[in-house]
């Protein structure tokens, strides 16, 4: 199954987070593939184009983008069409929200039901897992899946995430886990549903 394969994939991106011990204030670009989640760019380079106008691009998308109405937009970024099949699209939108902080929203074609999303949940009893991950209703009746890490990491930098289905777009909110709470992920998530 697709889906379980990226929940595990933000397990172990989450584990590799955690013996990392950045000083600075944001991961580096140059950061190694599986290394440190970076805040500011997405990775690998080379696989993304900056989006100027979300509208431009919606026709290139196998999934209907949604637009968050998080404040503090730094920069929008999508896999570029040359690179990628149509259906392994990404939209990706990066914000420094005034009430959030630095947060990273992810988009892409749901290859997955709500059934199968759940199903994650079945990981909290992994001891190995680096996660709890908690089921959450949002203001529209959206059920979303909150994953927080088990031990925070020590730069507070790690993500933690929040995951939703809208239509035929996977959602997937990340935020650092020294900020980004279960408290935060709902309302924050609110903000990226249609109409948020």
């Amino acid at each position: 199954m697709k889906r379980v394969v990226t929940a595990l994939a933000l397990m172990v991106a989450l584990a590799a987070c955690a013996s990392n011990s950045r000083k600075s204030e944001s991961p580096s670009r140059e950061a190694a593939p599986g290394g440190p989640f970076d805040w500011d760019a997405p990775k690998p380079e080379g696989l993304y184009l900056d989006v100027a106008d979300l509208s431009s691009i919606s026709s290139s998308l196998p999934f209907t983008p949604i637009e968050p109405q998080l404040k503090g937009l730094l920069h929008i970024d999508m896999t570029d069409p040359n690179k990628i099949q149509r259906e392994g699209m990404l939209l990706l939108f990066f914000f420094q929200d005034p009430d959030y902080g630095r947060i990273v929203v992810t988009e892409q074609l749901t290859s997955i039901d709500q059934e199968a999303l759940e199903s994650i949940l079945q990981y909290n009893t992994e001891p190995t897992s680096e996660a709890v991950f908690s089921l959450v209703k949002l203001d529209d009746g959206t059920q979303a899946l909150v994953s927080i890490r088990k031990i925070p990491s020590e730069d507070g930098l790690a993500p933690n995430g929040v995951e939703f289905l809208v239509g035929d777009a996977d959602i997937t909110i990340y935020g650092p886990d020294g900020s980004f709470t279960l408290a935060q992920a709902i309302p924050v998530a609110n903000l990226v549903l249609p109409n948020g």
